[in-house]
């Protein structure tokens, strides 16, 4: 089942779809998410939800972070939207968890599908784009949840 969220982007009235998850009050967060970055654990675990109100902020932020942005939406200031969310998050608690991260990226996402951007492929893709470029830029903050652990991802390297 949807809950439909009404927002208004760049004077526009567009209706975003979030689909509701299993555990009460929160919503699928990873509609179109790339296949390589959903979670390879047990699959019913691993759907990524969080709580609807949370997910309904960090698409508020966005959309007012893009309707402050001169010019038109585009891929790419939609980009600039998940980079300014993960700054702020880096801000507030001087690190970027990788599960916040694919979290403001999937809340661009929803935008974008209710743009009509790209298609499905398209979507997937460009989720893909944008989860590499925000890796590269935010490296120095991120850290990966592994199940057990939080791993800085420099540590890694």
């Amino acid at each position: 089942m949807y809950r439909k969220l009404m927002v208004t982007l760049k004077g526009s009235d567009i209706i975003i779809n979030l689909e509701e998850g299993n555990v009460i009050d929160s919503v699928i967060t990873s509609r179109f998410r790339h296949p390589d970055f959903l979670p390879q654990q047990n699959i019913l675990i691993g759907i990524p939800h969080t709580n609807t109100q949370e997910f309904i902020t960090d698409i508020s932020q966005q959309v007012t972070f893009l309707n402050e942005k001169q010019g038109d939406v585009t891929a790419m200031t939609i980009l600039d939207a998940i980079f300014n969310s993960c700054q702020k998050h880096i801000r507030q608690y001087y690190r970027l968890i990788d599960t916040d991260m694919y979290t403001y990226i999937d809340a661009a996402m929803h935008i974008m599908d209710a743009c009509h951007f790209f298609n499905e492929k398209q979507m997937q893709e460009y989720y893909q784009f944008c989860a590499s470029q925000t890796i590269n830029r935010f490296s120095y903050a991120l850290w990966l949840n592994t199940g057990d652990e939080l791993v800085k991802l420099t540590d890694l390297k």
